[in-house]
């Protein structure tokens, strides 16, 4: 099993949301540090990251759609997506002081400024 640690580091520090975060994190644990091998099926991730599997496809397809995670071979009987994980398309942390939410137009990555903390 591959673990990418600079991988792992990147997404923790993104601003992606919670569940996105979390799910990226345990997909992230399988890549190569090019973002390649990633192909762990639903249920594994679910159990890795507490989420039900019905809310790990759906972070799994926010990441999709946010260019995040690429879908490289389709799934088959028996056999899972396989993924390659686009570091460059993680969205940027908030800076210190400042919080962001996203809003219903999340999977374009968009994000408002909500306050600011002084």
């Amino acid at each position: 099993m591959f673990m990418s640690y600079e991988l792992m580091w990147a997404v923790d520090r993104s601003g992606l949301p919670r569940r996105e975060r979390e799910v990226a994190r345990r997909m992230v644990s399988f890549a190569k540090d090019d973002g390649s091998g990633i192909y762990p099926s639903v249920k594994r991730v679910a159990e890795m990251s507490g989420y039900s599997e019905r809310s790990v496809q759906l972070a799994q397809a926010k990441l999709r759609a946010m260019d995040i995670l690429r879908e490289v071979r389709s799934h088959a009987p028996h056999r899972p997506r396989r993924y390659w994980f686009n570091r460059d398309a993680l969205p940027p942390a908030p800076r210190r002081g400042q919080l962001t939410l996203f809003d219903s137009r999340f999977p374009q990555g968009k994000h408002k400024k909500v306050a600011k903390i002084s």
